[in-house]
This record gives structure tokens, C-alpha cells and sequence, in this order.
């Protein structure tokens, strides 16, 4: 029923083609609220990458703002350290010609005083003859000081030639020994020496080496007070031959340690050098690096006597 047959075909009724066009309809409309759906999640998508993107641009500049920051205050404290470090130079320098005038006006004038003396008709001549070592002493003072000032300059400009070559640590030792001795006065000193179980050889010069060891053991007998004991090492570490020196005097302040080896630095007095413009160490420390070795100081304070550790390179192929 419902159907009619014509001419053997089966025919649908009005109402059934009526619902095939409104599903028909339905089916559209609903395609194209798919579509529609599609293309608004396609756009939301899009947006939300914009967001995502906008929000990872906005993180980048926020840490690229705590960066410059960060940098900007290191920057600061960098300049501020570097004004610091030049108000230091500043006063350093002028602490250093000060006592460079000091120095060379003392020796000046025993020097001129010396000279008016020796050409005194009325002067005696033992009192004379008293004079003239007084007067070398104080000439080969002045020389000392002029020639620490010109071995600062010349390492400093490269123009001091290193002429290595392989050299025993004992003898080149033992030789600054003497002539430290020599220098200071053998009388009341005693400087032991702890030798190593073995023989060490570095690659070095023989001269600047011995001027090492000599200043560093100058320095001792300098401040090694009542005690007039110095103690030195040698052994072997890391591949270096290394001496140690020590001396049981005033020691070294824990506020002068960390400078000890820079140039013109000095204490208060009476707890570093006695004279002199305090290059000594700075030529030390230049001319043992200048032999690829390094040199340090410690000291447990001022009385407690201070220990001078030098290490350089041992020649290659050294057992």
C-alpha cells in the first residue's frame, strides 16, 4: 500500500519525496555547519598558535629584559671595580714616588755628607777612611734601587731574554746560598737544607734563577728576626722541581698576603721591607713565570714566620 504500480514500475508517493528533500535539506545544512564548524576550529587554531607564539615572544622578551639587566648590573660592578682598582693604582703610585724620594734622598745625602768629609782638610784620616765603606754602601744601595726599576720594566716590556738550559736545582741552590750569606753576613745564620731523594733537573737559566733564589733567601735573613733560621726543601711535585724557604720571623699580615707579589706593595712598618721600593718579589714572581713555574707565600700571621714555595718545570724526559 502507499504505492502505485505503473506499467510494472513502482512509483513514490508525495509524502515520501518530501521527507527525501527535507532530509536531503537536513543533510546539507548539516554539511555545512560541519564545514562552518571546521573552518571556526581551523581559525581557533590559528589564533591559538598566534597566542602560543605571541606568549613565547613576550617570554623571550622578558628574559632577554632580565638579561640585559643582569648584565647591565655586572657591568656596573665591573666599572665600579675597575674605578676602584684605578683610585688604587693612583695611590699607589703616589705612595711609590713618595718613597721612591725617600729612598734615593737617604742615600743622597750619607752619600754628599761622606763626600764633604773625605775633602775636609780637617777631617783625620781613620775618620776617613771610616767613611768610604759608608759610602759604597750606600752607592750600591742607590744602584740596587735603579736597577729593581729598570727589571720591572724590561720583564714587563719582554725584553728580558730567558736562555734556558738543563740545570741542577742543588747546585744553582747552593751557590744562591752563598752568595746570600755573602750579602746578608754569614754571622748567626743558619740555613739547613733538606735535600730530595733525588737529583732534580729543570730546563732554566742559571743567572735568573740564582737571582730567585736569592732574593727569596735575602728576603728571609731580612726578617727572619731573632730566630736567624732558615729551613729549605727541595723535592719534586706535579712534574715541577719545587723549593721551599722558610724563615720563623715577623711573618707575612693576612691583609698583605694576597699582594705580597705585587709591585711597590709594603705593609705597615716595621712588618715588611726595611728600605728599598718593594720590587724585589714583583721580579720574582715575573721572572719564575717566565720559566712556565709559579711561586706563592703563606704564613699563619705576623710573628709566625712566612714559607715561600717556588716550582719550576723539570726538563722533559726527567725520571
Amino acid at each position: 500500500m502507499g504505492e502505485q504500480s505503473i506499467n510494472g514500475r513502482k512509483s513514490s508517493s508525495p509524502v515520501h519525496s518530501a521527507a527525501a528533500e527535507q532530509t536531503e535539506r537536513e543533510m546539507l545544512r548539516l554539511k555545512s555547519e560541519n564545514e562552518e564548524l571546521k573552518r571556526r576550529l581551523n581559525e581557533l587554531e590559528i589564533a591559538s598558535l598566534s597566542v602560543r607564539e605571541a606568549r613565547r615572544a613576550a617570554l623571550n622578551l622578558m628574559e632577554d629584559a632580565v638579561l640585559s639587566h643582569r648584565r647591565a648590573e655586572k657591568l656596573n660592578v665591573e666599572l665600579r671595580e675597575s674605578e676602584d682598582r684605578l683610585r688604587e693604582v693612583d695611590r699607589r703610585k703616589n705612595h711609590f714616588l713618595a718613597m721612591l724620594g725617600h729612598e734615593l734622598r737617604n742615600p743622597l745625602a750619607a752619600i754628599r755628607a761622606g763626600v764633604m768629609l773625605l775633602g775636609s782638610d780637617k777631617a783625620k784620616e781613620e775618620t776617613k777612611a771610616a767613611t768610604l765603606p759608608i759610602v759604597a754602601q750606600q752607592v750600591m744601595h742607590m744602584e740596587r734601587l735603579v736597577e729593581d726599576l729598570l727589571e720591572v720594566s724590561r720583564i714587563a716590556q719582554g725584553r728580558v731574554r730567558i736562555h734556558k738550559e738543563p740545570v741542577g736545582v742543588e747546585s744553582v741552590l747552593q751557590g744562591a746560598i752563598d752568595m746570600a750569606l755573602a750579602e746578608w753576613g754569614a754571622d748567626g745564620f743558619q740555613v739547613h737544607v733538606a735535600p730530595g731523594s733525588e737529583s732534580l733537573t729543570v730546563f732554566a737559566d742559571r743567572v735568573r734563577l740564582t737571582q730567585v733564589f736569592v732574593n727569596i733567601l735575602t728576603n728571609a735573613m731580612k726578617y727572619s728576626g731573632e730566630a736567624r733560621r732558615i729551613d729549605v726543601a727541595i723535592g719534586r711535585a706535579d712534574g715541577a722541581a719545587e723549593i721551599r724557604i722558610r724563615d720563623y720571623g715577623q711573618g707575612i699580615s693576612a691583609a698583605l698576603l694576597p699582594h705580597i707579589f705585587e709591585p711597590f706593595v709594603q705593609a705597615k712598618p716595621g712588618l715588611t721591607l726595611e728600605g728599598g721600593l718593594g720590587l724585589g718579589l714583583t721580579v720574582v714572581r715575573q721572572l719564575v713565570e717566565a720559566h712556565g713555574g709559579r711561586i706563592s707565600a703563606s704564613s699563619d700571621g705576623e710573628g709566625k714566620g712566612s714559607e715561600f714555595s717556588i716550582r719550576i718545570p723539570l726538563c722533559a724526559g726527567a725520571p
